[in-house]
């Protein structure tokens, strides 16, 4: 629950920006408000750019949709008659949404590729078979986009047709449903972003309003794509546990009183040429998870392979051996069951009811001192005593 609020905290400033921001707006000049109809399109300009180069193809088709919409209610909608301008406005107020929720459910694939062009597809033809059927046929028109399912029209503040609400009800169930489930920088950006539409859709005739709305939109996506840049150069993707370069720049900063932990999987070659390499990433998964609540004040880090790395800051390593005592016993005590299809036959016969294998580390722990004066020393120290710690049989912490 957590991550998910914290996922939609900046999105909700940034959406709560726009209340404020909007009577300072107001007092600009004519000029002003009419360069400022233009924000967007910049803004659209260096990140869809962002997003291919990144090869982030659900944001790219997002944002592009918002950008399109933009388009659309500020000069598309000024050049038709005004009746047929309605029609198109209850066009976009189906299809927008109903465009942002498939996105979100869509794979990454790429955006210059087969994949690609099928997206595209999915935003122009929709929308060019709506604008037929309003052009040639728009009583039809008109009777579909405005069909009731009940008489009392619950949203009657707004301008929504009763089938645009209930597209718009299902989008916002099932996007913010994913994001509880799956909390993360993109999800947020898509959900927030499907806001700051239902935004630009209700205040369409207000410019300023819809201008600062699809800003803010493509705000979130700028910010997805350097939380995404930052969680990629810093978090390892397999355990979700701080990488090598995290605690590179965490070395650089200790000082005074500190130790440092190596853990090593014990038999982890072993184990992947049995069960193959798939149960071996769920291993690495399943002991990250055992280890990264290391009490103490202590940092867990993948360093590389099955090896991890846990600082201790202001911790000397007595004071800390009782902490990675739990943690072995932790592991030890959590057996793993590989799926069947990735249990290798070793006889020729094969269990139904596999036994779970027991998954082992070993440790090793040094702290800083006139012998280790540097940080890479202390993890040097740390790797001899886990290399004592195998030689003692594995299974056991050494100092």
């Amino acid at each position: 629950v957590l991550r998910f609020i914290l996922s939609l905290l900046s999105h909700a400033i940034l959406l709560g920006l726009v209340y404020f921001v909007y009577p300072e707006v107001q007092k600009l000049s004519a000029e002003q408000l009419s360069a400022m109809r233009y924000l967007p399109l910049v803004l659209a300009g260096m990140l869809l750019p962002l997003c291919l180069r990144f090869n982030r193809s659900r944001m790219f088709f997002a944002a592009l949709n918002l950008t399109l919409l933009y388009l659309m209610l500020t000069w598309g909608l000024l050049l038709m008659p005004a009746k047929q301008a309605g029609l198109v406005y209850m066009l976009l107020c189906l299809l927008m949404p109903l465009n942002l929720l498939v996105f979100s459910e869509l794979r990454e694939r790429g955006v210059l590729t087969r994949w690609g062009l099928t997206r595209f597809m999915l935003i122009l033809v929709p929308l060019l078979l709506g604008l037929g059927l309003i052009r040639f046929e728009p009583a039809m028109a008109s009777k579909l986009m405005n069909y009731r399912f009940i008489e009392a029209v619950p949203l009657h503040w707004t301008t929504f047709t009763q089938p645009a609400q209930l597209l718009m009800l299902l989008s916002l169930l099932v996007m913010n449903g994913r994001l509880f489930a799956q909390p993360g920088a993109e999800r947020s950006a898509l959900f927030g972003s499907l806001l700051a539409m239902l935004g630009v859709l209700h205040f369409y005739t207000d410019g300023p309003v819809t201008s600062l709305l699809t800003s803010v939109g493509l705000l979130m996506f700028f910010i997805a794509l350097i939380q995404e840049s930052w969680s990629m150069a810093y978090i390892d993707h397999l355990t979700g546990l701080p990488g090598r370069r995290a605690l590179n720049e965490r070395l650089l900063k200790l000082s005074g009183t500190y130790s440092i932990a190596m853990l090593d999987i014990d038999h982890f070659k072993k184990f992947n040429d049995r069960y193959g390499h798939d149960a071996g990433d769920e291993v690495l998964r399943m002991v990250a998870g055992r280890i990264k609540n290391t009490g103490a004040g202590g940092k867990v880090y993948r360093y590389g392979g099955e090896e991890f790395t846990i600082v201790f800051p202001s911790k000397a390593a007595s004071e800390v051996m009782d902490n990675l005592e739990a943690i072995r016993q932790r592991v030890e005590q959590s057996s793993f069951y590989p799926a069947r299809k990735e249990r290798r036959k070793t006889t020729g016969k094969s269990s139904a009811n596999p036994r779970g294998v027991t998954v082992t580390i070993s440790i090793g722990i040094a702290d800083h001192s006139e012998r280790y004066p540097l940080p890479g020393d202390v993890i040097k120290a740390a790797d001899k005593a886990l290399y004592r710690a195998k030689k003692k049989g594995r299974n056991t912490v050494c100092k």
